[in-house]
């Protein structure tokens, strides 16, 4: 995907969740615990909260970390929206060594396709009952996506041949025009996409799930895939998206150390004025990851910057790599040596 003009987003309601409320006796302390555990989610992904005695202890005293909350309705129901105070969070997150995944993360477009015996359906921008779901299903992890419009650009570039094939030569380009720093092709169908069960596994038990469907995820150097059985159309589909999250999750999320001494060098190009070091001081004293900067060195219009982190060097280039304001500033067709500091271009 190099040639993408690709951009990572910030995700700014990591510590908010929004979750019904039944009003009845202790509903109100099952929806904090309930958004507590959304939050924890986002962050940790789903695996580790799941498996982690001393984050299901957290889940049950909400109140800790809970800043501000309110009740409100919408659509004849009542719904608690809680805010939970973030440094907490991560203290306690940092506490039992989980992998966080930060604020920024990789905008999805998401292609869609629906196969019901011989009939494929692309689900597009226009189908919002179905939008509306996975757009939900995705925030809930803390991850934005969009859908392709299909107007004349779109159907002149796409079929449902191409989306059912998932042909990455025809996929990657038309994705373009939707700015996504990855690419996601969904597919759910009740016929081809089903697998006869092991018999030497099930016996006299096997039964055929009625439906089945898959995904496969390309952003940069990254091609991830899965695929699930199940019996209920919405259920088979929130499986879906909930494994794509704890992929990525896996990918970009970091453990953070309180007591790290790491650092990396990082060498920003262009920088011609006092304002655009300024603003590449301001940057990287942003970057979730990084705490302390210092200019070691200037030459020209290149300054040498060093970073000191609370990661590993990997995960400060993953997330680097994601920000819109960093191009990396080296020839595709030389080889890097390890030695130098690693240069990137300043956009502003």
């Amino acid at each position: 995907m190099s040639s993408f003009h690709a951009q990572a987003i910030e995700i700014d309601d990591l510590y908010q969740a929004k979750v019904a409320y039944s009003g009845d006796n202790g509903g109100r302390e099952k929806a904090y615990r309930q958004a507590f555990k959304q939050v924890l989610v986002k962050l940790a992904g789903s695996d580790f909260v799941n498996d982690s005695a001393e984050l299901k202890k957290a889940i049950n005293k909400p109140n800790a970390y809970l800043s501000e909350y309110r009740f409100d309705s919408q659509d004849e129901q009542t719904f608690l929206f809680a805010n939970f105070e973030s440094a907490k969070v991560d203290q306690l997150l940092q506490q039992v060594n989980a992998g966080i995944w930060g604020k920024h993360r990789p905008l999805l477009t998401v292609w869609m396709i629906d196969e019901q015996g011989s009939q494929r359906t692309l689900i597009d921008d226009s189908n919002e009952e179905t939008k509306k779901q996975l757009q939900l299903w995705f925030n809930q992890r803390g991850i934005a996506v969009n859908f392709p419009i299909m107007d004349l650009t779109d159907a002149m570039a796409i079929s449902n041949s191409d989306v059912w094939g998932r042909f990455e030569q025809s996929l990657l380009p038309a994705s373009e025009r939707y700015m996504a720093e990855a690419v996601l092709v969904l597919r759910i169908s009740d016929s081809t996409l089903i697998n006869e069960p092991d018999i030497t596994a099930c016996g006299n038990n096997c039964q055929t799930p009625p439906l089945a469907g898959d995904w496969q995820l390309w952003s940069g150097d990254l091609n991830l895939a899965n695929n699930k059985q199940g019996k209920d159309k919405d259920k088979l589909l929130q499986s879906l998206v909930f494994d794509v999250a704890e992929n990525l999750h896996q990918q970009y999320s970091v453990i953070v150390s309180s007591d790290s001494d790491a650092y990396i060098d990082i060498e920003i190009a262009n920088v011609t004025t006092m304002k655009d070091f300024v603003a590449v001081s301001d940057f990287f004293s942003n970057v979730s990851l990084v705490d302390d900067v210092v200019m070691i060195k200037v030459s020209g219009t290149k300054m040498l910057f060093r970073l000191h982190t609370k990661a590993n060097v990997d995960a400060i280039m993953r997330a680097l790599n994601l920000e819109q304001n960093l191009v990396v500033n080296q020839d595709p067709l030389v080889s890097q040596d390890t030695s130098e500091p690693v240069s990137f271009y300043w956009k502003g």
